[in-house]
């Protein structure tokens, strides 16, 4: 099963924090904290930061999270035992949610392109994100 987590840009220090998003009826936004044992820690982010962890880590061992931009090469194969390589394309993106899942919007306007889950995590590269890093987005 997939972890479900959050991250968020905390407002006061401008860190990111990591853990269970909430949202209070008076539209405040907090992330808590997972596995915390007692206590009443909680981060109170901004809302427009807030990204989910989609349940891939890049080929560093990075979670790729909603809004990060990554460089995702796309390897094609001549056949099944992937000993020959037909085609490599690489594309920078930011990730996010497109209709039933995740895709990178490609910073060159190609569109999107659907992210299966079964990706191999070795074509993807979280390289920033767009609260960061926006240049990386610019064509």
């Amino acid at each position: 099963m997939r972890e479900i987590k959050f991250r968020g840009l905390e407002v006061l220090t401008g860190d990111w924090v990591h853990g269970s998003h909430v949202k209070t009826g008076a539209g405040m936004h907090y992330i808590l904290p997972q596995n915390l044992i007692g206590g009443s820690v909680q981060y109170h982010v901004d809302k427009e930061t807030v990204g989910q962890y989609i349940g891939l880590k890049d080929k560093y061992g990075n979670e790729v999270i909603d809004a990060d931009v990554v460089k995702w090469t796309r390897i094609s194969y001549t056949d099944c035992s992937r000993k020959e390589i037909h085609e490599t394309v690489e594309i920078v993106g930011r990730i996010y949610w497109h209709e039933t899942m995740w895709a990178v919007k490609a910073a060159n306007g190609a569109g999107h392109l659907l992210m299966p889950y079964y990706l191999e995590t070795d074509e993807l590269e979280v390289i920033g994100n767009i609260h960061e890093n926006p240049e990386l987005l610019e064509a």
